[in-house]
């Protein structure tokens, strides 16, 4: 279905741009590390659960972003590659369509083998300037920076004053309804920064959903793709993605799928250098004091560059996003796989 080629020149142009990118790159891993370009993320996902069963002819998809008009191009990219999908979310990428809603976005899938397949985009998002400051965002034809998430720094505003508006506003309904959904787990001793905030909208989506799929579907008639993470708007215009959870619901049991996906962008890594190398390397010089029949003297070859590493964390094998700073690190020999959902927040609303 995906002519290698094509795969390849795509991966080699990624992993070039997200070298040539490497100042907003290195902000952006300070606080969502081994996030990558969102273009990247679809194309390598995109192929990883084709061999699942997972395609525009099998699957549909939903989306759980915000609907400010800086998500928009991800979702654009995503319909560009798959077709259609149908949106499923509210304010800041909250998932608040229940049951009914979710049930009529899975009556539009394919049933393919009598299985009824959709895969789940969702993600929170947030903007970060060139000095790195969260919530903020360039748009054009705005000569000062703006805000990214509103609803997200506005719920963040409240719990830093101490006032936070717990009842059901009729005439605000999401916002009443993001607060009420990331106030249930946070705790009163601490205000997270809004980085924080943002992993914690994340965790909150994603349990959401999950949810929505073991009150709303028939387990043996339905399958899942659940692609959660965080969509960061960068300097520039440059969007990038935080691969969080990356798991395949199929009979009601989850696979994880996350070390496919970081095996398949470690590959595309190393194909690029190795291409660059090849291309940057100098021809051999010859000396014919020091040639023999199997060539010239390894010592007269000029060193070969290798292409910049990309800012992510790209090392086969580890599966997962490292956690955000602040995290407890583990001995790299002895540590497991590191778990596919950024640390809980430690703050809660006052009450």
């Amino acid at each position: 279905m995906y002519g290698n080629a094509e795969n390849e020149a795509k991966d080699f142009k990624a992993a070039k741009t997200l070298s040539k990118i490497s100042r907003n790159a290195n902000i952006i891993q300070t606080h969502f590390p081994r996030a990558v370009p969102d273009d990247m993320l679809i194309d390598h996902v995109t192929k990883i659960i084709d061999r699942h069963g997972f395609n525009p002819a099998s699957a549909i998809n939903l989306v759980a972003t915000c609907r400010d008009e800086i998500c928009r191009p991800f979702t654009q990219k995503l319909d560009g590659v798959w077709g259609s999908s149908t949106n499923i979310a509210s304010l800041a990428g909250l998932c608040f369509c229940g049951r009914t809603g979710f049930k009529t976005a899975m009556s539009c899938a394919p049933i393919v083998g009598g299985i009824e397949r959709c895969v789940i985009w969702a993600a929170p998002h947030i903007g970060l300037d060139l000095e790195g400051a969260a919530g903020r965002v360039h748009r054009p034809g705005r000569a000062a920076a703006s805000t990214s998430c509103s609803a997200m720094l506005a719920f963040h505003d409240e719990l830093k004053r101490g006032r936070l508006q717990a009842t059901l506003d009729p005439n605000d309904i999401e916002l009443s309804l993001l607060r009420q959904q990331l106030a249930r787990s946070l705790r009163f001793d601490q205000i997270p920064t809004l980085v924080e905030l943002t992993y914690h909208a994340y965790e909150t989506i994603v349990t959401e959903i999950r949810k929505l799929i073991a009150i709303s579907t028939n387990p043996l008639a339905c399958e899942f793709v659940i692609i959660g993470g965080v969509q960061v708007h960068g300097p520039d215009g440059q969007d990038f993605f935080w691969p969080g959870a990356m798991v395949k619901v199929a009979g009601g049991v989850e696979e994880d799928l996350s070390h496919e996906f970081f095996a398949s962008i470690a590959a595309a890594a190393n194909a690029a250098n190795a291409a660059a190398d090849a291309a940057d390397a100098p021809p051999a010089l010859q000396d014919d004091d020091d040639s023999g029949p199997s060539g010239p003297c390894p010592s007269h070859n000029q060193p070969q560059r290798r292409a910049p590493e990309p800012a992510t964390d790209l090392s086969a094998g580890r599966a997962g996003p490292r956690p955000p700073p602040g995290n407890p690190s583990q001995d790299e020999d002895d540590a497991p796989a590191p778990a596919l959902v950024a640390p809980r927040s430690h703050a809660s609303p006052p009450s």
